[in-house]
Formats: structure tokens, C-alpha cells, sequence
């Protein structure tokens, strides 16, 4: 809901019923963390490059609002004074909710950076950290090894492993994250394995729907959360299952 990786956004997802929202982090010019899914920031902005090639103050000239349509076609926030937030700028209006972040930089000095920040903030207890490819997440565990953190490329390996021998196997991070249908489309999760993962201490986040039909699917699964982009839905669906 609203413009991706924006204040607007997290404001209108939270009061639509979101108890958790997700923010990509990438690194600028100058080594400030920001809020931004794509290297290019041309997609949903009225520039062109990359983040890495602006500093924050350059970014922050950009329109965050530009593209983002409605369904009637009107582009309400164009114009609007919508930015690219830095990470810091989100959480701290924020500062009660769980929050996801994930590393987009493949590089481990945006781990690094992103341990530094939220040991300064004092949110290492409230927000869980994952990354594109293993080296961000890798990283910033070692720079902040007790904070929380998603599986890694290299663990879904393991998992696989442990599943396939019936091996005795005991996550060592706090939360999965795997997408709701695999390469040919078919739903990947079942009750069976979201109960495997909890009783081997892994909560089970999956992505992405807003279908009604599978959000209440996935509620009688028990997943422990769901990405998606109508949180009104998401929220009505499993308020509805656990009065039932």
C-alpha cells in the first residue's frame, strides 16, 4: 500500500492492520542506509542511476511518489513531497514494531553498517535481518551475532538435508522465510512442514499473497506471517480464523 520503501507506505500498511512491515536496505554514495528495493532507482522515482551512485542528500531530490498509480489511473502522490527514507528515518518513527529488513547490497560493509545502526538505536531486539545471497546477512551476524536473522542460502541446503534423511536438526536462527510456491507453481507449504520448522524452533513468514482464499489456507497452516500487499485482507482473514 502506497509508494514501496516509503514512510507513506509503512503508514498506510499499519493502519490498514499490518503488525510487521519489510524495508529493502541499500547503501549510498556516502554510506548512509536507506529504504530502496532496486539498484536503479529509475523504477517508482523521477530519476535515473543507481543508489550507490547518489549521496543521501542527492536521493533525497528524487520523487518517491512519481509512479505510484492508483486503479483509476491518477497518480495521487506525485509531486507530493514523497522521498526515499533513510532506514533510520522509518524505524525511528516506528519504534514499537517488528520490522524486517533486507540487505539488497552484496557487500559486507552494509552488514556492518546495519549492525552499527541498530546497536545505536537500541533495536536489535525488535527487528529481524535477512539478505539477497548469503554475504550481507553473513556479515552483519558477525558484527551482531545475537540479533535476529532469517535463514541464509547456505541453510536451505541444510534444511533440505535434514528433511530428506529425518536427520535431527535444531535452527540456528530464528525464522524462515520461503516463498509460498516453488519453480512450477505448485504451493510449496504445507501444514506438515510449517509444523517440521516449529518444532525445530523455526517460525515460518512465507510470500506473497493477497488472495483471500490462500491467506485462510495458510492461516489453518499456522504460519506465523505473511508478506503481502493488502495487509487490510491479510488481517481480516486471520482475525476471521482465530475467532472461529
Amino acid at each position: 500500500m502506497g509508494p514501496a520503501n516509503t514512510v507513506e507506505a509503512v503508514r498506510l500498511s499499519m493502519a490498514a492492520g499490518a503488525d510487521v512491515f519489510e524495508l529493502d536496505v541499500r547503501m549510498t554514495k556516502d554510506r548512509e542506509l536507506v529504504a530502496r528495493h532496486d539498484a536503479d532507482i529509475a523504477n517508482g522515482t523521477d530519476g535515473t542511476g543507481k543508489v550507490s551512485g547518489y549521496t543521501l542528500a542527492e536521493l533525497k531530490e528524487f520523487d518517491a511518489g512519481h509512479d505510484w498509480k492508483l486503479a483509476d489511473g491518477s497518480f495521487p502522490l506525485r509531486g507530493a513531497g514523497v522521498q526515499i527514507p533513510t532506514i533510520e528515518e522509518v524505524l525511528d518513527e516506528f519504534p514499537d514494531t517488528l520490522t524486517s529488513l533486507e540487505i539488497k547490497d552484496r557487500d559486507p560493509v552494509a552488514g556492518q553498517a546495519l549492525c552499527d545502526l541498530l546497536t545505536r538505536i537500541d533495536r536489535l531486539g525488535n527487528v529481524y535481518v535477512g539478505s539477497d545471497g548469503d554475504v550481507g546477512v553473513d556479515a552483519f551476524l558477525a558484527a551482531c551475532p545475537t540479533a535476529i536473522t532469517t535463514v541464509t542460502d547456505a541453510l536451505v541446503t541444510e534444511i533440505r538435508a535434514a528433511q530428506e534423511s529425518g536427520a535431527d536438526w535444531c535452527a540456528p536462527v530464528q525464522i524462515g522465510q520461503p516463498p509460498l510456491y516453488d519453480g512450477d507453481g505448485k504451493m510449496r507449504l504445507t501444514a506438515e512442514s510449517v509444523q517440521w520448522s516449529h518444532d525445530r524452533g523455526l517460525a515460518t513468514f512465507t510470500w506473497t499473497t493477497s488472495d483471500r482464499a490462500i491467506l485462510r489456507q495458510l492461516a489453518e497452516m499456522k504460519v506465523d506471517g505473511v508478506y503481502t500487499q493488502r495487509p487490510d485482507i491479510a488481517r481480516e482473514v486471520f482475525d476471521e480464523f482465530a475467532a472461529s
